[in-house]
């Protein structure tokens, strides 16, 4: 026994597609149509076994599918059944039936509980008792007026959410119209506060630069006076304090200084070139090389490794992550530096790699803070803020640095350039 053939009438892609595999899946063969003109005129090709159809569709509603499909002489035998989710009223159901439907479905429905009233139609037709229109003589005007009545009320209810949803729209517009207005006032007083914030910040840097600058300088100077004046007649242990008082004012300028550095980097604003990382790091790392010619190493740089990124800026912080690297593996027999790329989420990492002395990441979190240093001055040079500028470059590009390492195993860092900060310049 061939399988019975069912039509299926709906105007969304997604309805018919659902349907069409549970019919399918249930033993049945499967017919589709768009609205109910398409249906019909596949039904008058070639008549399928039952038609399942939805009420609200263009051209050819539901409604006036069922009327034509009960007037068709070879159609009117077929059971029908309306499968809706905007009919739902107890009058549209009456209206369904009245016009001929053998059932009146609404959506959404359980799968075993529509199959089961599909097969139970089809069971029912097999009775060969004599289908008859709905629509008896006389009859015509009181179903125009049940089918007109339904379609005025779904119209009605269309309107009043057209309604409800303008009305929620104009509400929602004008919250964001006051949330728009607000957020232009808190821009405006942060913007004032910003500016504000930037003067008082030039005024200390001023301050710093010319009031701190001269006293520091005379210290070192005074000290190294009286060392002269006092030849001969100081103790060692005098001699040491004044020396020391020297080389801690001397010390105390070049942190003014780099403290100056710092600020002057944070107001910056990166100009844009097409970049050969490759490149510059190899002239930074011939440069500190030439400068300790003794010194056994091996570079290894990837080639052709590019950014977009402000030249002077980016040069600045990899002669600070690069002469880092120089500086700690100061110790180790063979200086091994490396330059390399990688994808990552947020666009190109860079890494540069050293294998010296490395250090404990539960300290990690004082790499990028001024003057704070993990190892010992004896053991290293330095003041602390090399790596506080590459992060101030690499944040004014809007991109991140980290670090990974282990005590004596060297130390990697890792950084990102913003993709996004528009077009290089030539």
């Amino acid at each position: 026994m061939s399988p019975k053939n069912i039509l299926i009438v709906d105007d969304i892609a997604e309805n018919l597609y659902l349907l069409e595999v549970l019919l399918k899946g249930n033993g049945f063969d499967v017919r589709s149509a768009r609205n109910g003109a398409e249906a019909l005129q596949s039904a008058r090709n070639s008549a399928p076994d039952l038609i399942l159809s939805d009420i609200l569709m263009p051209v050819m509603d539901g409604y006036a599918l069922c009327r034509e499909w009960r007037a068709d002489k070879r159609l009117g035998q077929i059971p029908f059944i309306f499968f809706t989710a905007t009919f739902t009223d107890k009058k549209d159901e009456e209206l369904a039936l009245s016009l001929g439907a053998d059932r009146f479905i609404i959506k959404p429905q359980e799968p075993e509980t529509l199959m089961a009233t599909i097969r139970e139609v089809l069971d029912e037709s097999r009775s060969d008792v004599l289908r008859v229109s709905a629509d008896p003589a006389g009859n015509e005007g009181q179903l125009l007026r049940g089918y007109n009545e339904a379609l005025f009320r779904k119209l009605e209810k269309k309107m009043a959410d057209l309604e409800l949803a303008n009305q929620r729209e104009k509400q929602t517009s004008m919250r964001l119209q006051r949330l728009n207005a607000e957020l232009e006032e808190r821009i405006r007083l942060r913007t004032s506060e910003l500016e504000t914030k930037v003067a008082e910040l030039d005024a200390f840097t001023s301050v710093v630069s010319h009031d701190l600058h001269a006293p520091m300088r005379q210290i070192s100077s005074y000290s190294q006076i009286l060392t002269e004046m006092l030849d001969g007649r100081l103790a060692a242990d005098e001699v040491q304090i004044l020396q020391r008082i020297a080389r801690i004012s001397d010390s105390a300028t070049e942190m003014i200084d780099a403290l100056l550095d710092l600020l002057r980097l944070g107001k910056s604003r990166p100009v844009l070139h097409e970049i050969d990382l490759s490149e510059m790091t190899a002239h930074i790392l011939n440069e500190l090389s030439a400068a300790e010619p003794k010194r056994h190493h091996q570079f290894d740089i990837t080639p052709g490794i590019r950014v977009k990124a402000d030249r002077r800026l980016m040069h600045i912080a990899l002669t600070n992550l690069l002469g880092n690297a120089w500086n700690y593996c100061a110790h180790k027999q063979k200086t091994l530096i490396s330059l390399t790329s990688m994808p990552g989420n947020d666009g190109t990492i860079f890494c540069i790699r050293d294998n010296g002395a490395g250090f404990d990441m539960k300290y990690s979190d004082k790499l990028f803070m001024p003057f704070q240093r993990l190892h010992r001055h004896d053991e290293f040079a330095g003041l602390g803020v090399g790596l506080v500028k590459a992060n101030c470059i690499v944040r004014l590009h809007r991109g991140r640095i980290w670090a990974e390492s282990e005590p004596d195993k060297g130390a990697s860092f890792y950084f990102t350039i913003g993709n996004d900060l528009g077009a290089a310049e030539s």
